[in-house]
């Protein structure tokens, strides 16, 4: 498993989401996006040929709007949050090893 995909499952398990969760490296324009379906399935979307550090932070960013998607808004105090939740699992993930 890939680092990347190893702090994912730490993330999912660490940051709480009720919504399901999909996350899809791929060819894209920006570093990441964030949606929603009619479903309330969320679609995280981080762009496959940036670094790995670079997807990582990404990742992080976007875990902030899953927050926020889970909790039906977009960017406010929950988006906070939701950011701040997914930096420290990551500042856990790294003190583990991973």
């Amino acid at each position: 498993m890939s680092r990347f995909e190893t702090f994912l499952a730490f993330l999912k398990k660490e940051v709480k989401i009720k919504s399901s969760v999909r996350v899809r490296l791929t060819d894209m324009v920006g570093h990441g996006s964030t949606s929603m379906s009619d479903r309330h399935v969320i679609t995280v979307c981080i762009r496959k040929g940036d670094p790995a550090a670079m997807q990582l932070d990404t990742l992080v960013h976007e875990w902030g709007h899953v927050v926020e998607y889970d909790k039906i808004r977009l960017h406010g105090k929950t988006w906070g949050i939701g950011t701040s939740m997914a930096y420290e699992a990551w500042e856990k993930f790294t003190e583990e090893g991973g």
